[in-house]
């Protein structure tokens, strides 16, 4: 498969392109050209991308410098090397393509954030963006859907919200047990945060056990909980509203420390995790109607890859060890 040019053509997935591209080909030193060539199936019109080797100072090429397009569903890719390649390193590459790195993931999960189901009209956040109250567990049906059809998926994770704020109060416990009963529908386990608007509906000591998050044993209604998928891997479940003005009984010692830290500051600030790889999910409270917010991740030894649905874009977390 390699020419005397030091190229290598490959048809590939488009997903499998974008996994490798981002993983093997950015590491390698040799590169010096990725060209994709894709064809519209529908006007036989054909586009050529480039991602020329524009060297970083560890010579691996840059990932900023490609802007490939990797929603087609086919293209043939060209990589061009330096002189010398050993073939067998870039049969190595076709292998990859064809079946994700090579290798299967060590486990597999899916993800969605923020359904925030209410029995409303549609309506907007307080900054003015569009949300489609009850069109949203309609992405969440497709979501399980989806993660059951992949049949390899380990569990799933539910990053909260799951039902609006704005729900109407004496609607917020049937809200609530409706959407978890939608997540009971996926074929393996599923694992729920809590988030603010969670708690704007119901007490912890009501949520709690329809979200099946464990009860630590002595009456305590805290939301956090680990849990570990696999030999070597553990999950830790943070509570964010542990020390919080809602959620807790008014005299509850976590309520009553929440009020003396607001009404000592007079401004909050916010510390984020520094230091690893983070990422904000699209929620499927602003999805219109026919789009979906959704996905799952591969886990390898050395990397995330996350395969996201439409408005929630693939993306890789490499780790530098």
């Amino acid at each position: 498969m390699l020419t005397p040019e030091g190229k290598l053509s490959l048809i590939s997935n488009a997903t499998s392109l974008f996994t490798i591209f981002s993983h093997d080909l950015c590491n390698n030193p040799h590169l010096l050209e990725v060209s994709f060539l894709h064809t519209n199936q529908h006007s036989g019109s054909s586009i050529r991308d480039y991602a020329c080797a524009s060297q970083s100072s560890k010579g691996k090429l840059a990932g900023e410098h490609v802007r490939l397009g990797f929603f087609f569903p086919e293209a043939s890719v060209s990589y061009r090397f330096e002189q010398g390649v050993r073939s067998d390193f870039c049969m190595g590459l076709g292998n990859g393509l064809a079946n994700g790195q090579g290798k299967h993931p060590l486990f597999s999960f899916g993800v969605i954030s923020d359904v925030q189901y209410a029995d409303i009209p549609d309506g907007h956040s307080f900054l003015g963006v569009p949300r489609y109250y009850r069109h949203s567990i309609l992405v969440l049906q497709r979501a399980v859907k989806n993660w059951n059809d992949h049949k390899n998926l380990n569990f799933a994770i539910n990053f909260g919200d799951i039902v609006d704020g704005k729900c109407p109060k004496d609607q917020s416990l049937n809200a609530v047990k409706k959407v978890a009963s939608e997540f009971e529908n996926f074929h393996s386990p599923v694992y729920h945060m809590t988030g603010n608007h969670c708690l704007y509906n119901l007490p912890r000591d009501k949520l709690l056990p329809l979200l099946k998050i464990p009860n630590h044993g002595d009456g305590r209604t805290h939301a956090y909980y680990d849990f570990s998928p696999t030999p070597g891997y553990r999950f830790v479940v943070l509570d964010g509203h542990d020390i919080s003005a809602i959620g807790w009984p008014h005299d509850h010692p976590n309520r009553l420390e929440a009020l003396k830290i607001l009404s000592e500051k007079t401004r909050i600030q916010i510390k984020t995790l520094r230091g690893v790889n983070r990422r904000v999910l699209n929620v499927a409270l602003e999805c219109p109607a026919g789009t979906n917010a959704f996905g799952y991740i591969d886990v390898y030894d050395n990397m995330l890859s996350l395969v996201g649905t439409d408005r929630v874009k693939s993306t890789d977390f490499c780790f530098d060890f």
